[in-house]
């Protein structure tokens, strides 16, 4: 029962560390770029960090984005 409470403890930590910090989101990369390029016909290249974040609204970061 002790590492219940432990395992619960830990689970709670990260999800409020990712609220606040936010979750680095570099797998989303692949998928963001084929979405943008087929409904706008541009071909883009994301060379800097991308993250999500959920505070204050849900929200997708991208950097150096380059046609």
């Amino acid at each position: 029962m002790k590492w219940l409470k432990i395992a619960i403890a830990g689970v709670l930590v990260a999800a409020v560390l990712a609220i606040v910090i936010g979750i680095p989101a570099n797998f989303l990369v692949g998928v963001v770029q084929s979405r943008i390029e087929t409904e706008t016909g541009y071909r883009i290249r994301l060379g800097g960090e991308t993250t999500i974040s959920f505070r204050p609204a849900p929200t997708i970061s991208l950097r150096d984005v380059a046609h």
